[in-house]
């Protein structure tokens, strides 16, 4: 008896949420250059945030506190930058500039890319830099100078 091979009804589900994606990453509005575009800014306001933290300079009275901020901004920004390093590959397709070849066969397949795989990635960061900004602001909140 020959084994059954061919597709079942999951799959071809599969590949219409896969094709939905890609056309959806796509679009010039809501599509992967604009949801690029949106993070990169979120992402550099954190990074300016982080350095911030990082220059705090403690006195006698806070040094302990003042240390324990720092030293979360710092454990945020190596995620971060890691993040932000894989994400450069992106910007001449997805970047604020990338109408000037926004047909190009390497755009469309930048765009397909993000939509597929970085979506995923993001929302991990989000939830790994989440925890630690919520740690900050706790300290923030508890923080007297």
């Amino acid at each position: 008896m020959m084994p059954a091979f061919g597709f079942s009804v999951g799959d071809f589900i599969a590949a219409i949420g896969l094709i939905t994606k890609v056309i959806k990453a796509l679009k010039d509005k809501c599509g992967a250059a604009t949801e690029y575009q949106h993070l990169q800014l979120e992402l550099q306001a954190l990074e300016r945030t982080l350095r911030y933290l990082q220059s705090l300079q403690p006195t006698a009275s806070n040094r302990e506190h003042v240390n324990a901020i720092r030293g979360m901004a710092l454990t945020c920004q190596i995620p971060l930058q890691e993040f932000l390093d894989r994400m450069h590959k992106y910007e001449a397709s997805l970047g604020p500039f990338s109408a000037l070849n926004r047909g190009s066969i390497k755009s469309i397949g930048r765009k397909s890319q993000w939509a597929l795989f970085m979506s995923d990635e993001v929302a991990e960061l989000r939830t790994v830099i989440g925890a630690k900004v919520l740690s900050i602001n706790l300290l923030l909140a508890t923080h007297t100078s």
